[in-house]
């Protein structure tokens, strides 16, 4: 049963879980009909679930996509690549339905990730516990026609925490491209978007992993908060002192399988406490937390929000 009240880690989650690229696809087609009709600016904000755990592409997706061996994680592969097809052809309908509506020209098309999958690569099939690329690394594609040069991939490190400031320099509401350096700010990327300026290779990239209690996931030990920091080509994991963390070249080593922390100390001294200071300014105060009903909790649990 694909819908509501779906079961989820044990849980039951309320509204509408894992609805399926398809229908997610006929709900925002009509609206965009609506807004059509009534010729009024628009913000629509299109959550596609798929591809995401559990892995249930219709059928004649999974029947084009393989495993490429016998183990279960061939198969879950197989099925994770049939979702990421099924959801790009409902894309296509979306935008499909955008252009016969004549709103192409005077719409920006922003698609982007959230996150990916673990899928084993350092021990971990899902997501939310690892910072390795695998995981963070997300599309993040922008159509906007006469501003946005089409079929062209720039080089640029970026954030999502940069597209809202894009936005907002483009409607003129305005952001000024600056970013303030916590998590929840950015820097507009419509200059380059645009196709001026020069690429800033060492500009740096801030991660975040969200603290767990003590605990095994998936047969990986987690515990408290980690932080990343992507810059130059080199990627330094730690925790907030930025003391003992990992640290990968990843021009030479992009799928991140050594650690060469050791060979390059003074490396990750420099990026560790690039880390540290990034911590310390951005630490939000201790505020006091509002109650949650037992009904959210157990939601936001079912959800891996909260534990």
């Amino acid at each position: 049963m694909i819908g509501h009240g779906r079961l989820w880690e044990g849980e039951s989650v309320p509204g509408k879980f894992n609805g399926r690229a398809d229908d997610t696809t006929r709900r925002a087609i009509a609206l965009l009909d609506v807004f059509a009709e009534i010729e009024s600016p628009f913000l629509l904000f299109v959550h596609y679930f798929d591809p995401h755990d559990p892995y249930e592409p219709p059928q004649e997706f999974k029947e084009r996509f393989f495993p490429t061996g016998e183990s279960p994680l061939d198969g879950i592969v197989a099925r994770y690549d049939a979702e990421l097809a099924f959801t790009d052809r409902e894309i296509g309908r979306l935008l499909a339905r955008l252009d016969r509506l004549a709103l192409k020209d005077d719409t920006i098309v922003v698609v982007v990730g959230d996150h990916g999958e673990g899928l084993m690569t350092h021990g971990h099939l899902g997501h939310g516990v690892h910072l390795y690329d695998e995981a963070i690394r997300v599309p993040l594609i922008v159509r906007w026609p006469g501003h946005v040069p089409a079929n062209r991939r720039l080089q640029d490190p970026v954030a999502l925490v940069d597209v809202a400031p894009s936005l907002l320099e483009w409607v003129e509401a305005g952001a000024d491209g600056t970013s303030a350096g916590g998590f929840g700010a950015g820097r507009s990327l419509a200059n380059r978007l645009e196709g001026n300026g020069v690429v800033d290779q060492d500009h740096p990239i801030w991660l975040h992993r969200r603290p767990y209690d003590p605990k095994m996931v998936e047969k990986t030990w987690v515990e408290g908060e980690r932080f990343g920091i992507r810059r130059g080509g080199w990627k330094y994991i730690a925790r907030a002192s930025g003391l003992d963390g990992e640290l990968y070249d990843l021009r030479a080593d992009p799928s991140e399988a050594e650690n060469v922390r050791r060979l390059h100390p003074d490396r990750a001294a420099d990026l560790g406490r690039q880390l540290a200071a990034f911590t310390l300014r951005t630490a939000q105060p201790e505020v006091e937390a509002r109650p949650l009903s037992q009904e959210d909790r157990r939601g936001l649990e079912a959800l891996g929000y909260a534990q």
